[in-house]
């Protein structure tokens, strides 16, 4: 028999049993569907999470003064010299000076983060131009000049060209007051970002806390360009922080999320495996005395072995064609808007002036992708084999 006759023998037999074959692929499709778009969406979880995290408050990695980490003591920043920025040169970077403060509203008090930056840095890590209604980057002629979020500017009314004062401790400790004018709304990282935090330029708070230094920083945003690890900081004074060491809550969220899709995927095939194999060995058993005959009109157990492996190919093939088909459409479809998992309890969650919305938009993960799809084609073709392995061998018996 040679092996076009095969195939098409191959593809008759698929036809002839097409109810069980049929069970088959369905049962692929619904496996392999819901697998990978679980994935997808938790590994979508897992993205906006760091997006939220690494593109607003943390970068990849910071340089941040010790004290500051510790005591949150905004009085005594490091400086930004040579030797630091030497070993920062293969990194985009951004130095920072933050500042707690307060602003009265008739609302009540409204905490708000006065990050201060060299405008024309930060624009090379964090670029805002294409988010912000009014000036951008802040100028210089003007220090009391301040750009807001979005979600501060409507709680609060503000305007561009209004005055925001704000209540803060200088160095002796005295609560000051200190009038900033709103040249810019940013409308960017979302509500709680835009609700919490404000730019300035560094020398703002220099001014206000009277640091002589122009060169004074809190914390160094670092976007590593091809460096796969952080610098490495030997002062002592120093310490280096990734987002999952400052957000270690988050992290262990985001584990749970991997945990939680490794067992969904590992559960989903494992129901796979007893519903694809089964009707496969009931399928080979029913054809023993095709087999038979097989055998009587001088086939071969190669042959025999090859009809098998091209049915279970066919088989595969059109399974993993339909899947694939139908879960990119599903994928698309929800990428467009998101999924909005408010009904099933899925809440907001706000830390450090970061939100993570309860909309997921899935990401696919190729890894998940290969596995799944691998593990489905792997249990068709082994299955096929071990049938007619342990078929021939009954033939060979019975002979």
């Amino acid at each position: 028999m040679n092996k076009t006759a095969i195939l098409h023998f191959a593809l008759r037999s698929i036809i002839r049993q097409k109810s069980r074959n049929a069970f088959i692929i369905v049962i692929v499709c619904l496996t392999s569907i819901f697998s990978l778009f679980t994935a997808s969406l938790f590994e979508g979880k897992n993205h906006q999470l760091k997006n939220s995290i690494i593109e607003t408050e943390t970068g990849h990695w910071q340089v941040l003064d010790r004290g500051f980490f510790d005591t949150q003591d905004p009085m005594n920043p490091e400086v930004l010299d040579r030797k630091l920025l030497k070993k920062l040169r293969p990194y985009k970077m951004t130095p920072e000076l933050l500042l707690k403060t307060t602003i009265l509203h008739p609302e009540g008090s409204q905490e708000l983060t006065l990050i201060g930056i060299e405008p024309e840095s930060h624009e090379k890590v964090f670029p805002l131009k294409a988010h912000v209604t009014g000036t951008w980057p802040i100028p210089k002629e003007n220090r009391r000049t301040v750009v807001i979020g979005q979600k501060f500017a409507e709680k609060l009314k503000l305007a561009i060209g209004d005055d925001l004062v704000i209540t803060y401790q200088d160095r002796s400790n005295a609560i000051l007051n200190e009038a900033l004018t709103v040249v810019g709304i940013f409308n960017k990282y979302g509500p709680g970002f835009e609700g919490h935090n404000a730019y300035v330029r560094n020398e703002v708070i220099q001014d206000l806390l009277s640091l002589a230094d122009a060169g004074s920083f809190h914390r160094v945003i670092l976007k590593p360009q091809d460096a796969k690890v952080p610098p490495v900081i030997k002062n002592k004074n120093l310490v280096l922080k990734s987002w999952d060491n400052l957000y270690p809550e988050l992290n262990v969220m985001m584990r749970f999320h991997d945990g939680t899709t490794r067992a969904l995927i590992v559960f989903m095939l494992v129901i796979a495996f007893v519903s694809i194999i089964t009707p496969i060995n009931i399928l080979w058993d029913e054809r023993k005395e095709e087999v038979k005959l097989l055998r009587t009109l001088g086939t071969g157990d190669k042959t025999i072995y090859l009809l098998g492996a091209c049915e279970a190919v066919t088989i595969i093939g059109i399974s993993l064609i339909l899947s694939v088909s139908i879960w990119g459409v599903l994928h698309l479809l929800s990428i467009q808007k998101g999924l909005d998992f408010t009904l099933l309890g899925e809440q907001q969650v706000v830390r450090e002036g970061i939100q993570i919305s309860p909309l997921v938009f899935p990401v696919i993960n190729w890894m998940n992708v290969i596995v799944i799809l691998s593990f489905h084609a792997v249990i068709i073709f082994g299955s096929n084999y071990f049938c007619v392995k342990k078929l021939v061998k009954k033939e060979v018996i019975d002979a």
